[in-house]
């Protein structure tokens, strides 16, 4: 889909164009034009034009860690598959990205060494890859995983995302924001790579929770990995109730529904590296306490959940209701 519609041009076009008449009056029609046109007066761009290109395409089909900075796919690239994920998307704005970079500076000149580095080695400062900017320095979007990084066959993905949709839909999770809580260096699970990420705090109606038991009870329908569904999570976990809306072939009713509390494992990842980093205590550290300040008082939105299936990503608006079908079926 192009973005803009030009019209066919060649030469004969050119030739066939008559001249202006009065090409001072032109321009200067132009320039007052230019000059009563502020970037307030562009609309700002729908969220699906994000979408567009969210992902590169691959140059290769193998899985050479040189070509990403020395990370390793967990999950191995395979012809066919695809490879599938469920999150909450976020474009920092300028104010905002300021502070983050500043968060992954601070990082950087204060990560200590490894503490696998064997005594009386060259101490090596570890190499931090922020996750704000590209490599050519442009601005990159961030989110909140609702799902774990999963591959699907060529069967499983549309009933993977039709469940998805609906199960979401089902939630009745609205619009929302969340807050910042603190910062600090966690491993992935098989710790390969660990990662500076900023907690985040419940929401006033849990809507993290539930929309994380909404994204799992789609996977767990097709015999997928959950997310934050293993023991270690469970290590801290605790349940709360949450009012949800309970669909029916009959009837509709609210209820209290059990849903678990992971409010401790939802993060925003803000950069990586490939070894343990000894870094400060963010909370502790006095130069850095109005960085922290500024990111707690971060009031991030979001209407709309991203599902992502192969290189294709849809958006689920949050601001609109689940309407039972018409025969009682539910998907």
């Amino acid at each position: 889909m192009g973005l803009v519609d030009y019209s066919d041009s060649d030469d004969d076009d050119l030739q066939d164009a008559q001249p202006l008449p009065r090409k001072a009056n032109t321009n200067n029609a132009l320039k007052r034009k230019h000059d009563n046109s502020t970037s307030s007066d562009l609309p700002p761009l729908p969220d699906s034009f994000h979408d567009l290109y969210s992902y590169n395409a691959r140059t290769t089909t193998e899985d050479d860690p040189a070509l990403h900075g020395g990370r390793i796919r967990a999950v191995p690239h395979r012809q066919g598959n695809w490879p599938s994920h469920v999150y909450l998307e976020w474009h920092p704005n300028s104010a905002e990205s300021t502070v983050l970079n500043s968060l992954v500076d601070f990082a950087r000149k204060t990560a200590g060494d490894s503490p696998r580095r064997p005594s009386g080695d060259t101490p090596i400062r570890p190499r931090i890859t922020s996750l704000l900017t590209s490599d050519i320095q442009m601005s990159l979007p961030l989110h909140i995983s609702l799902s774990r990084s999963l591959t699907l066959t060529t069967a499983q993905k549309d009933s993977f995302y039709t469940k998805t949709v609906v199960s979401l839909k089902q939630s009745g999770v609205r619009p929302f924001h969340i807050k910042f809580t603190s910062l600090r260096w966690v491993p992935n699970h098989s710790r390969t790579r660990y990662f500076l990420v900023a907690g985040i705090d419940r929401p006033d109606s849990d809507e993290l929770n539930r929309l994380l038991d909404a994204s799992n009870r789609a996977a767990a329908s097709l015999d997928l990995d959950q997310l934050y569904d293993d023991k270690e999570a469970e290590l801290h976990d605790h349940s709360v109730k949450t009012k949800k809306q309970h669909h029916g072939s009959s009837s509709r009713s609210d209820s209290l529904v059990e849903v678990v509390d992971r409010t401790h494992c939802f993060h925003v990842s803000l950069a990586w590296a490939l070894q343990p980093i000894c870094g400060p205590n963010f909370d502790e550290a006095s130069n850095v306490t109005d960085l922290m300040s500024s990111l707690r008082s971060m009031n991030v939105h979001f209407n709309s959940v991203k599902v992502k299936i192969g290189n294709k990503v849809d958006s689920v608006d949050l601001s609109t209701k689940y309407s039972e079908p018409e025969n009682g079926l539910i998907v």
